[in-house]
């Protein structure tokens, strides 16, 4: 329990101990400092819709607009709104499905499921 105790202090005062870069001197940003932290705070707290729906080929509405299927919507977070919103999920040959949730600035994540039912 002692060399891991050790191991973890010093692989922390290395850490410490590196030259720091800033956003500014990174290659890979084309942004300055000011525009990176500016973005950064402006999506850090940003609602977001992830949907998980079966069928793949059902339609969704998110406050009665058309955001896509749910096969194009996949692992995609869709921006909301702060506020109450309304998710309907319909497909041909299923029982069509609506639900209601509020998006919170400060949770990034709403995760909505849905598997429709056929119709017999």
């Amino acid at each position: 329990m002692k060399q891991s105790g050790f191991a973890l202090v010093l692989g922390l005062t290395l850490l410490c101990a590196l030259p720091g870069r800033s956003i500014a001197q990174s290659p890979y940003l084309g942004v300055s400092a000011e525009e990176a932290a500016g973005a950064y705070a402006s999506s850090r707290y940003q609602a977001a819709l992830t949907l998980e729906v079966t069928p793949l080929d059902a339609q969704i509405f998110l406050d009665g607009n058309p955001i896509g299927s749910a096969r194009e919507l996949v692992a995609i977070a869709v921006p909301v709104a702060p506020g109450w919103h309304t998710v309907e999920v319909g497909a041909p040959g299923y029982y069509s499905h609506t639900s209601r949730f509020v998006a919170d600035q400060h949770s990034s994540a709403n995760l909505v499921v849905v598997s429709l039912v056929p119709v017999r």
